[in-house]
Protein backbone atom coordinates (compact mmCIF):
# COMPACT_ATOMS: atom_id res chain seq x y z
CA UNK A 1 0.00 0.00 0.00
CA UNK A 2 1.31 3.08 -0.95
CA UNK A 3 0.95 5.94 1.66
CA UNK A 4 0.31 9.69 0.62
CA UNK A 5 3.08 12.34 2.03
CA UNK A 6 1.14 14.13 5.09
CA UNK A 7 1.96 17.60 6.84
CA UNK A 8 4.78 19.66 6.02
CA UNK A 9 5.65 16.64 3.07
CA UNK A 10 1.94 17.17 1.28
CA UNK A 11 3.33 20.62 0.66
CA UNK A 12 6.80 20.08 -0.81
CA UNK A 13 5.76 17.15 -3.12
CA UNK A 14 5.85 19.12 -5.71
CA UNK A 15 8.76 20.87 -5.27
CA UNK A 16 10.81 17.38 -4.43
CA UNK A 17 13.35 15.84 -7.06
CA UNK A 18 15.40 13.08 -7.34
CA UNK A 19 19.13 13.89 -6.96
CA UNK A 20 19.90 11.59 -9.52
CA UNK A 21 18.40 13.57 -12.38
CA UNK A 22 17.39 16.70 -10.99
CA UNK A 23 13.74 15.40 -12.25
CA UNK A 24 10.74 17.65 -10.75
CA UNK A 25 7.64 15.84 -11.37
CA UNK A 26 5.22 17.23 -14.46
CA UNK A 27 8.55 18.68 -16.17
CA UNK A 28 9.08 17.49 -19.47
CA UNK A 29 12.41 15.67 -19.04
CA UNK A 30 13.08 12.43 -18.43
CA UNK A 31 15.58 10.38 -16.78
CA UNK A 32 16.45 9.19 -19.83
CA UNK A 33 17.01 12.46 -21.48
CA UNK A 34 19.13 13.92 -18.29
CA UNK A 35 21.68 11.56 -18.93
CA UNK A 36 21.96 11.70 -22.20
CA UNK A 37 22.30 15.38 -21.77
CA UNK A 38 25.88 15.03 -20.02
CA UNK A 39 27.99 17.62 -21.37
CA UNK A 40 31.34 16.85 -22.95
CA UNK A 41 33.03 17.66 -19.41
CA UNK A 42 30.88 15.62 -16.93
CA UNK A 43 31.59 12.50 -19.25
CA UNK A 44 35.49 13.03 -19.41
CA UNK A 45 35.33 13.04 -15.69
CA UNK A 46 32.62 9.72 -15.78
CA UNK A 47 35.83 8.17 -18.45
CA UNK A 48 38.71 9.26 -15.52
CA UNK A 49 36.70 7.96 -12.34
CA UNK A 50 36.23 5.05 -14.13
CA UNK A 51 39.34 4.70 -15.56
CA UNK A 52 41.12 5.14 -11.93
CA UNK A 53 38.25 3.12 -10.56
CA UNK A 54 39.94 -0.32 -12.67
CA UNK A 55 42.98 1.10 -11.97
CA UNK A 56 42.65 0.81 -8.44
CA UNK A 57 40.83 -2.28 -8.36
CA UNK A 58 42.28 -3.57 -5.77
CA UNK A 59 43.03 -0.48 -3.32
CA UNK A 60 40.37 -0.06 -0.45
CA UNK A 61 36.89 0.52 -2.37
CA UNK A 62 37.38 1.04 -5.81
CA UNK A 63 36.43 -2.09 -7.13
CA UNK A 64 32.49 -1.32 -5.89
CA UNK A 65 32.74 1.47 -8.13
CA UNK A 66 33.78 -0.50 -10.80
CA UNK A 67 31.15 -3.36 -10.13
CA UNK A 68 28.32 -1.51 -9.15
CA UNK A 69 28.03 2.01 -10.37
CA UNK A 70 26.78 3.15 -13.78
CA UNK A 71 27.56 6.06 -15.43
CA UNK A 72 24.81 8.28 -14.57
CA UNK A 73 25.58 7.32 -10.90
CA UNK A 74 29.09 8.75 -11.28
CA UNK A 75 27.82 11.59 -13.14
CA UNK A 76 25.47 11.95 -9.86
CA UNK A 77 28.17 11.42 -7.27
CA UNK A 78 31.02 13.93 -9.14
CA UNK A 79 28.13 16.60 -9.61
CA UNK A 80 29.31 19.91 -10.07
CA UNK A 81 33.13 19.17 -10.07
CA UNK A 82 35.17 20.47 -13.30
CA UNK A 83 38.80 18.86 -12.80
CA UNK A 84 39.40 14.56 -12.68
CA UNK A 85 40.95 15.74 -8.96
CA UNK A 86 37.64 17.17 -7.73
CA UNK A 87 35.51 14.25 -9.35
CA UNK A 88 37.84 11.66 -7.60
CA UNK A 89 37.53 13.50 -4.05
CA UNK A 90 33.59 13.01 -4.41
CA UNK A 91 34.46 9.39 -4.49
CA UNK A 92 36.74 9.25 -1.27
CA UNK A 93 33.95 8.72 1.34
CA UNK A 94 32.31 6.29 -0.41
CA UNK A 95 35.44 4.71 -0.95
CA UNK A 96 36.90 4.82 2.29
CA UNK A 97 33.67 3.20 3.51
CA UNK A 98 33.91 0.27 1.35
CA UNK A 99 37.69 -0.27 2.16
CA UNK A 100 36.98 -0.32 6.45
CA UNK A 101 33.79 -2.63 5.41
CA UNK A 102 36.84 -5.04 3.97
CA UNK A 103 39.28 -4.05 6.15
CA UNK A 104 36.95 -5.59 8.92
CA UNK A 105 36.12 -8.34 6.85
CA UNK A 106 39.53 -9.63 6.39
CA UNK A 107 40.14 -8.96 10.26
CA UNK A 108 37.00 -11.10 11.01
CA UNK A 109 37.83 -14.03 8.84
CA UNK A 110 39.09 -16.97 11.12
Amino acid sequence: MIREPMGRDARNVSRMTCPLTDYRPGSEATRKEKIMALTTGQAQLVKAVKAHALEHYSDGGWDVIVETYTDDEIAAQIGQARTVRGALAKFADVVSVWADRQADAENSAF
